[in-house]
């Protein structure tokens, strides 16, 4: 599992794209769809052999993934649950975020709870993870 954080349009997805080529890309359009189709086939990634490991998928905009779960009333600890469980069960998984815990402090609640716990999520998958990049201006550096 891999993490990539950066402002938005600063060159993630096309990063990723580099370590993981051909790769599908999950967003927050697709990410229940999908989670939905691999409980159906039972596979989750699975290769011919029932193992783990042959499903390469990057998740992209996981911000917007973790603000849709909030709003439906999860628990970070359910989101970041779901999170690593959908990584472990691909061959290799990589999650992109925008970085969204700098600037003026919101007003709305809700918003400022979204950006704490996409924080404390992502210290979660960062936790875990085999290798974390933070993109600027299209330049990637490697952080863990």
């Amino acid at each position: 599992m891999k993490l990539i954080i950066g402002g938005k349009a600063q060159g993630k997805l096309a990063f990723a794209k580099t370590l993981l080529p051909g790769a599908e890309v999950v967003d927050s359009g697709s990410w229940k769809e999908t989670c939905r189709e691999a409980d159906a086939s039972g596979e989750r990634g699975a290769s011919d052999d029932g193992k783990a490991g042959s499903r390469q998928v990057i998740v992209n905009r996981l911000h917007l993934i973790i603000r849709a779960e909030l709003t439906e009333g999860r628990t970070p600890e359910e989101i970041l649950r779901e999170l690593l469980r959908f990584a472990d069960e691909r061959g290799a998984c990589l999650f992109i975020c925008d970085e969204i815990g700098n600037g003026i402090v919101p007003m709305d609640v809700f918003e400022r709870t979204w950006r704490e716990q996409t924080g404390r999520i992502l210290c979660g998958i960062a936790a875990r993870a085999d290798a974390v990049w933070r993109v600027y201006c299209g330049i990637p550096q490697q952080i863990k």
